[in-house]
């Protein structure tokens, strides 16, 4: 797809969205993203309340540590689907409505972050934001979830690849010749991804990050 002209026009629209769509739209995607499958799996299937656990995130890798894979993997599949379907859904039912697009996926990714179904915490937003970046670019997302499994592997730090990967996304997506607003997009949620894993970063320094 060939980037946009780095005009006035870089958000063109095709309709004549009201501020009242506008509003619905992202009241919308925030509660999307506010559904926390990390705290009802592990709540349903186990009788265990996920923020009392580990870092007490309802992210995939809490889960997974603390619940198993099946509930870790299921956690991670379905908070890139609440992003990826709502976003892709969107993007082609009204095209060209660029700045929709992007300030609906960064609610999504906000409502992860901070459900208003759990007193406003959540995840770290790593796999919502993927999820975004798919239904953007699905060439460029393989890559950013290519390069996040490759870090994780070297690494063996969860954390680390997802750190990488929010901060070079925008330039993955760049390079594959993505609209320019959606290289905004991954450019914004991947500054809130790397601020949501400011505690990782911490331990990361103190050399008491955990592996797996």
């Amino acid at each position: 797809m060939p980037l946009l002209p780095a005009t006035s026009a870089i958000l063109p629209t095709t309709t004549a969205l009201s501020v009242l769509d506008w509003g619905l739209w992202l009241l919308i995607g925030y509660v999307i993203g506010s559904l926390p499958f990390g705290y009802w799996l592990p709540k349903w299937f186990r009788g265990v309340d996920i923020r009392e656990h580990g870092s007490g995130n309802t992210g995939g890798t809490n889960v997974l540590r603390i619940c198993g894979k099946p509930l870790g993997i299921a956690t991670y599949v379905l908070d890139f689907a609440k992003a990826f379907l709502p976003v892709y859904i969107l993007r082609k039912g009204i095209p060209l409505e660029y700045g929709l697009h992007i300030a609906f996926g960064l609610m999504i990714v906000l409502g992860h972050a901070k459900t208003f179904l759990l007193n406003f915490k959540g995840g770290k937003s790593a796999m919502s934001t993927l999820g975004c970046i798919f239904a953007f670019s699905p060439v460029g997302g393989l890559a950013c979830a290519l390069l996040a499994i490759s870090v994780m592997r070297l690494t063996r730090i969860v954390s680390v690849g997802s750190i990488v990967t929010a901060s070079l996304a925008w330039a993955i997506l760049w390079a594959f010749k993505t609209p320019i607003p959606y290289v905004i997009f991954t450019a914004i949620a991947g500054v809130l991804v790397i601020a949501l894993h400011r505690a990782n970063i911490a331990r990361l320094m103190a050399g008491t990050e955990n592996k797996f």
